[in-house]
Order: C-alpha cells, then sequence, then structure tokens
C-alpha cells in the first residue's frame, strides 16, 4: 500500500479524476489537503472512492513568512502521522513552493494555465512582486523530484523558461475513460428528433469565445437551421452576461436551442453520443478532454484555431478553424453536417486509444509513484 498525499482543489473536475482513477485502480491510500473552500458534499465525494479531506491551508504568502512556517510545519507533521510515502501536487502555481521543500519524493502536475499563462506571465513581467514570486516558483519546480505535464505546449513553456528542469518533465496527460464513453447511452432530446444535433460543448466564458458560436449558427442557411437542434454548455459559474445575449440572438433568429446546466461526465458523454456534430472554438486552449471524448465516441469534431498537441489534434483526426471568424465556422458547420465520410472518425479513435486513455495515464502515474519511493528524494535546497 502506498500512501500519498494529494494537494489540490476538490472543486476540479481534473484533480477528481486523477485522484479517483489512481486510489480505485492501484494499491494506494489517499489524503487531500487545499487551499480551496469545500463542503460536506466535496468530503462525502472523495469519501467515496476512500480519499480523505484532511484540512484547508491558508493560501501562500508572498509577505507573510510566519504563516507560510506554520502551513510547512502542518504538512510535515500530517506527512510524519500518516506515514505517508509521496505527495503529489496539482497546478504548478504557489501551492508547490511550500511541498516542494518536504524530504520525501515530491510530484508536481501542470495543467496548462499554470505554466502557459500564470508561470510564463510572471516570468515576462516587470513588478517587483511578480519576479520574486517566480524565482520562488522556479526553484520550487528545481526541487521537485519530477514534473508531469498534460500537453506538450506546458513541456515546451518549461523547458525554454526553467532550462536548469529539461529532464524533468513527463508528459501524462489527464487521458478519458473510453470503455465508459463507448457505453454510455445516447441522450435523446425532444428538440432533436427529426433534427440535426450540434453540440457546442465549452462552457459560457469569454475565453471559449461563445458569441462566435452564436454568430456561427446564425448565419447558417434558413433550411439548416429549421432541420437543426443547437447545444450549448453553459457550465459551472457561467457568464451570465454572455448568456442572456446569446440568448436573445438565438431567439431573434427563431433558432431550436437548448441550454444545459453543469453535469456530471457521464451526462456529458450521453449528450456527444447523441449529436452529429460537436463544436469547440476557444481563444486559447490546452489539451480539451472533451475533444478526447468526443474522439472517443467516434463523432465529427471541429476545434478552434489553437497550438494544439500534433500528435492528437491534426488534420488526420479533426477540422480546425483558421482564423477567429463566424462565417468560416458557419461554413465548416455545413460541410460536416452534410459530410458521410467516417475514415477521420476512426483515426481518431484508434490516436486516441493509443495516446489519450485515462487507465493507461494514470498507471504510468502509479509507476512513477514506485520508482520515486525507491530512488528516494532528491536533496532539497
Amino acid at each position: 500500500m502506498i500512501n500519498v498525499l494529494f494537494i489540490g482543489n476538490p472543486n476540479s473536475i481534473h484533480d477528481y479524476k486523477w485522484i479517483k482513477t489512481i486510489v480505485c485502480s492501484h494499491n494506494v491510500k489517499g489524503f487531500l489537503i487545499t487551499e480551496n473552500s469545500y463542503s460536506r458534499k466535496h468530503v462525502e465525494k472523495f469519501g467515496d472512492i476512500n480519499v480523505k479531506i484532511a484540512f484547508k491551508l491558508n493560501p501562500y504568502s508572498i509577505k507573510n513568512f510566519g504563516r507560510n512556517i506554520k502551513n510547512l510545519w502542518t504538512i510535515k507533521t500530517f506527512i510524519k502521522n500518516q506515514s505517508i510515502n509521496i505527495v503529489h501536487v496539482f497546478i504548478g502555481t504557489s501551492q508547490v513552493i511550500l511541498p516542494s521543500k518536504i524530504d520525501i519524493p515530491v510530484i508536481l502536475t501542470t495543467r496548462g494555465t499554470d505554466v502557459n499563462f500564470t508561470l510564463r506571465g510572471l516570468h515576462k513581467s516587470d513588478k517587483i512582486l511578480n519576479k520574486i514570486l517566480f524565482k520562488r516558483l522556479k526553484n520550487a519546480y528545481k526541487r521537485v523530484d519530477q514534473i508531469t505535464c498534460t500537453s506538450l505546449s506546458q513541456i515546451d513553456v518549461l523547458e525554454k523558461i526553467i532550462p536548469d528542469i529539461s529532464n524533468k518533465p513527463l508528459l501524462i496527460r489527464t487521458g478519458v475513460n473510453i470503455d465508459g464513453v463507448l457505453a454510455s447511452e445516447k441522450k435523446v432530446f425532444e428538440k432533436s428528433k427529426n433534427r440535426k444535433q450540434v453540440l457546442f460543448i465549452r462552457n459560457i466564458h469569454s475565453n471559449y469565445d461563445p458569441l462566435l458560436s452564436v454568430d456561427a449558427v446564425v448565419h447558417l442557411r434558413k433550411e439548416l437551421l429549421l432541420n437543426t437542434h443547437f447545444v450549448f454548455m453553459k457550465g459551472i459559474d457561467y457568464d451570465r452576461v454572455l448568456f442572456e445575449r446569446m440568448e436573445k440572438t438565438l431567439q431573434e433568429n427563431r433558432v431550436h436551442f437548448t441550454f444545459l446546466d453543469a453535469m456530471p461526465n457521464e451526462k456529458v458523454w450521453q449528450i456527444i453520443k447523441s449529436s452529429d456534430l460537436v463544436v469547440m472554438n476557444p481563444i486559447t486552449d490546452g489539451t480539451p478532454n472533451t475533444a478526447i471524448e468526443t474522439m472517443a465516441a467516434k463523432k465529427k469534431l471541429i476545434m478552434g484555431y489553437c497550438k494544439y498537441d500534433n500528435d492528437l489534434f491534426n488534420d488526420k483526426t479533426t477540422i480546425f478553424l483558421s482564423k477567429r471568424d463566424a462565417f468560416e465556422l458557419s461554413d465548416l458547420i455545413e460541410n460536416e453536417l452534410k459530410c458521410k465520410r467516417t475514415d477521420r472518425i476512426n483515426y481518431a479513435f484508434e490516436i486516441i486509444n493509443q495516446l489519450a486513455s485515462q487507465e493507461k495515464e494514470m498507471s504510468k502515474v502509479f509507476n512513477l509513484y514506485k520508482k520515486l519511493i525507491k530512488n528516494g528524494t532528491i536533496i532539497k535546497s
């Protein structure tokens, strides 16, 4: 049995996926500490997978050394009392700084926003406090025993701004439950009967450019609008102003549409399975699991014009926007709804089965635990 201390966010779907798969599929006992608020529902949710949420830490402070020392002492005491073998930190922002000083193996998992935006932004900043925080993060990245990244772009950024750690980052994606996606039942909407269904799968947030999605829809030919049902995911903490603008535009153009609240992954798979086409057109992006889930469901996919991992997302596996243009997106939607070819769908499924299986990816993490525990931690400075 390996005792693992996870440091993450109980509200994060990604943290939960990693922890659940690692603990439930391997000989692991898990504990979670967090800087984020949590409720009894979170305690019960993690308790159902035999992971105890131990306590809440005060956020790391650049100026309050007393608080940081107390936090570090609290973590070290817990590790000793629970015979923790390894620490696994999710998200490479300030919450990795203190755990990186612990004298047992520490793994850091980055996700995209932390490296591609926060860390890179701090690196470029001229502000004194940002420079101090970047230096502390840089040292923390050097101290941890292993870094896993969920996309190739994260590794590229890390190797450029912290070249000293070029041998540490490993590509381990979150992956998807391919068998679960394939086994899920279709969710059939009344509005979709005798109509095509297009799913805009990203949440209503400015970074996902939902107004462009709506503009593309209303520019479709009237005949296609009449015979298509458009489904939009609202997500948690969605932008209400954007939502109201979207709803008004869709109503004015007499579009058949449905907005869906946030829901568990298993229910999202059902919506994907019932759709003829899935669309996402974000302004910036990482390695979207929803795109991989769409490929696992063997459904057509249109993606944005972002820089994606080419081994997963390329012209043989998906369709891309070339620019931020509603008319181009409208044309792509129409073409894909007409297209009857399945070669791209079948090839995409083969690729994600090789490179993005959740079971295979999390097995890599467990093997990493065993290797690091056997070899011991590096000397922390």
